[in-house]
């Protein structure tokens, strides 16, 4: 491709509202809910229950190397996966909003999470990928910060949105607008026909060993996990504090959503300008 090749705009602008799909889920299980059942009474020494739902999501790479090699080369690669999983998503999310939070209904609900995790974390894979292998070496910029702003817009989407329309018009309205939102934003991103995938260079297929073995991995594996130890504490457990200080759904959306992304943004530049 050449340097001089115009940007694809719609390319980028659909990469960007992919990503709004794949961030609003996360933010909606991993802080959303909780925040609800903490609002139901929920005592926090029962939070425990929530961990389950982290289960698929650290599992995938068990089946990442089908989801990577398997798909219809004529529909798309990655939108054989993507189009499925997302369907499935949108409908358990529907079936979610018909179980009403309590304290009866909560391991229904966290095993029904735990299923919508599997699928969404297949979607991921998947979207991924999309994402990866349809920008040219040249758009890389455009499309990294279109991931982020994506990224930005779906965990205000997951967070001051979701919970405002709970607070608003109930569990049910949020998890309904939850699955039409999804729904949405994937029909944009699937009115794109994807790229065809481009040959491996070598047949040299990447194991989950051979990547352990390599020591510099290793330090990046402990790094990670560091870091993300750090953050997934307090983002997991902020809503359900703020909730059992007196803030109602919408004054807690607002806080760890929006202020959380300005922080974000305003962190970023911060780097930015260091380097």
């Amino acid at each position: 491709m050449s340097g001089s090749e115009r940007l694809d705009w719609v390319k980028i602008g659909v990469i960007g509202v992919m990503c709004m799909a794949q961030t609003f889920p996360y933010y909606l299980v991993n802080s959303t809910v909780p925040t609800l059942f903490r609002a139901e009474g929920l005592e926090l020494t029962d939070f425990w229950a929530f961990s389950i739902l982290t289960i698929p999501a650290w599992a995938k790479f068990l089946w990442a190397p089908y989801v990577d090699r398997i798909g219809s080369d004529r529909f798309g690669r990655r939108l054989s996966w993507i189009l499925p999983s997302a369907s499935l998503v949108a409908v358990l999310y529907v079936a979610m909003a018909l179980i009403a939070p309590s304290m009866e209904t909560l391991f229904a609900i966290v095993a029904l999470f735990a299923l919508i995790t599997i699928f969404f974390s297949t979607y991921e894979i998947a979207a991924d990928a999309y994402v990866v292998e349809n920008l040219r070496d040249d758009e890389k910029g455009s499309g990294s910060g279109a991931v982020w702003f994506g990224k930005e817009v779906g965990q205000i989407m997951g967070l001051a949105g979701l919970l405002f329309v709970a607070d608003v018009y109930g569990w049910r309205a949020a998890f309904l607008s939850a699955a039409g939102l999804f729904a949405v934003l994937n029909l944009i991103a699937l009115s794109r026909k994807e790229q065809p995938v481009r040959p491996r260079q070598t047949d040299h297929r990447a194991t989950v060993w051979g990547y352990v073995k390599q020591r510099v991995n290793r330090r990046i594996l402990l790094l990670t996990f560091a870091f993300s130890f750090a953050v997934q504490i307090p983002s997991a457990i902020i809503g359900p504090f703020l909730s059992s200080k007196g803030l109602t759904l919408s004054e807690v959306g607002a806080t760890i959503g929006i202020a959380a992304s300005l922080g974000a943004e305003i962190g970023r530049a911060s780097c930015r300008e260091r380097v």
